[in-house]
């Protein structure tokens, strides 16, 4: 679903027969979700940086109302869950979780394998400029709202596809 909508997105063939799903439909359908995961959804997998700003605005709006923090530290909350978000894959092996010595492939040394970058809390006080607290459950909330954002949305339009099939 991923990467039908992500194609969808960026594509210009909004062409349109009726025995087949097309981008069109897949655009449609994502419209009766939340905004925000469509917002995120086009960010990441149709690499559409222009709506990383609404984003950004919508989830630190959320931290700053529930942790009571400023909104300087709410939009750098927001941002940082944000970036951890798009860009999981270790910077080292770039997600291929092993990197190519001599004449074999050894597990990746940072990630220890899994593909993945663990940010530290200290790279995250470096980002956001405070850490702990209020603003380390504020960047869980940024977190859980990206994630339930996209879920619900992923879903939504999955569904809606689903009945119109019918």
């Amino acid at each position: 679903m991923r990467e039908a909508l992500a194609a969808s997105v960026g594509t210009s063939q909004m062409g349109m027969e009726a025995d087949s799903e097309h981008a069109a439909d897949r655009i449609a359908a994502m419209a009766f979700g939340p905004r925000l995961g469509s917002l995120l959804i086009r960010y990441r997998d149709a690499n559409q940086r222009r709506w990383e700003r609404e984003a950004v605005a919508m989830i630190a709006h959320r931290v700053v109302r529930a942790h009571k923090i400023s909104q300087q530290i709410g939009l750098a909350v927001a941002r940082c869950a944000l970036i951890e978000w798009s860009q999981p894959q270790c910077s080292t092996c770039r997600g291929a979780r092993e990197m190519m010595g001599a004449s074999l492939k050894i597990a990746c040394h940072d990630c220890a394998g899994s593909g993945v970058r663990r940010y530290t809390d200290i790279e995250r006080h470096r980002v956001i400029g405070a850490w702990g607290g209020r603003v380390a459950r504020g960047y869980d909330l940024a977190l859980a709202t990206i994630t339930n954002a996209v879920m619900t949305t992923t879903g939504v339009t999955r569904a809606q596809l689903e009945r119109d099939k019918i």
